[in-house]
């Protein structure tokens, strides 16, 4: 019997390398999700912003949805 040592074998030396590619994936992931994480934290700033700006205003005739307030603030529009 050969004592090699591989992947089609299934002994240790595969552990290795899924830790290695799980490490990569991990930080992979993690460089994806900040800027994303950014993006929604803007912007639900902002729809709080807008919201509020709109119930200070004394024309406003209807409460801001947030509907509307998603469209501002994903630069769509104002209120129709």
């Amino acid at each position: 019997m050969s004592k090699e040592m591989g992947i089609i074998t299934g002994k240790l030396p595969q552990i290795p390398i899924f830790k290695t590619l799980a490490v990569i994936g991990a930080a992979i992931f993690l460089i994806q999700m900040d800027p994303i994480s950014k993006d929604a934290h803007y912007r639900v700033k902002c729809i709080e912003w807008s919201m509020t700006e709109r119930a200070k205003a004394s024309n406003h005739r209807k409460t801001m949805h947030l509907k509307s307030a998603t469209r501002i603030c994903n630069g769509l529009g104002g209120v129709r």
